[in-house]
């Protein structure tokens, strides 16, 4: 939990340098704020690969299929992946460019699902026959 909270603190101290920046030079603001969170992201690194093996953990303890976990997994990286694209876009002053990163993504988890989908949709027609 202490983690958390010196991430945070960082975290906010970076988006006070980063608005600081941006007044005085905007371009040079952005860059900052850009390297910042490239910055915070690698300082995740640690708690994602700990988050990745409890899940792995419950689901040999539940015995799921490990196709389950890595579906959950890369569907993750999916989301973290394109928040951080679009987010950093965003701070580039790209709304466009961070919506259409966001669309795609909703659009690859859709497809990333769509096997384990099928496979309910089959399960229900079997129980409902």
């Amino acid at each position: 939990m202490d983690g958390f909270w010196k991430f945070l603190g960082l975290a906010v101290m970076a988006a006070v340098i980063a608005l600081t920046l941006r007044t005085a030079n905007k371009p040079f603001g952005t860059v900052f704020s850009l390297a910042a969170g490239a910055m915070l992201l690698l300082a995740l690194i640690d708690p994602m690969k700990q988050a990745a093996e409890t899940l792995s953990e419950i689901a040999r303890a539940a015995e799921n299929d490990q196709e389950h976990v890595t579906l959950i997994l890369k569907m993750l990286g999916v989301s973290f992946a394109a928040e951080l694209g679009a987010q950093a876009c965003r701070d580039a002053g790209e709304e466009s460019i961070a919506m259409r990163i966001e669309m795609s993504a909703k659009i690859m988890l859709v497809v990333l699902a769509a096997p384990m989908l099928r496979q309910m949709a089959q399960l229900i027609l079997e129980l409902t026959a």
